[in-house]
């Protein structure tokens, strides 16, 4: 896996902080579990915006982002990098993805 950028907090809903990696669009990732957050970045005057596109979760990452059926949605809104937190533990999965869904207005988890 190569792209690793940096790591950066994201708050959830209930307060809970928590670390995710963030990575090129093009990285590839390994067969683990995580929630991931496709994300645009930019950066102006040395201060860096983080949008949230598409929040999710999976028990694979590698094949989850190898054929995400929201791609295309999130490239046409600027997608740039792609944040990941490793979990192996489904109900955790869930529970991180649901709290950062319910804080992040994001624009292709919208169905």
């Amino acid at each position: 896996m190569s792209g690793w950028l940096y790591d950066m907090e994201v708050k959830g809903e209930s307060g809970n902080s928590y670390t995710f990696h963030v990575y090129s669009k093009d990285t590839q990732f390994r067969h683990i579990g995580a929630i991931y957050i496709f994300v645009r970045l930019t950066s102006k005057d040395g201060n860096i915006s983080t949008k949230a596109l598409y929040i999710g979760e999976t028990e694979d990452l590698y094949n989850r982002i190898e054929e995400h059926e929201k791609w295309e949605c999130v490239l046409k809104h600027g997608c740039t990098h792609i944040c990941t937190m490793r979990e192996e533990d489904r109900k955790k999965r869930l529970a991180i993805e649901t709290d950062l869904r319910h804080k992040y207005d994001t624009y292709c988890n919208n169905q």
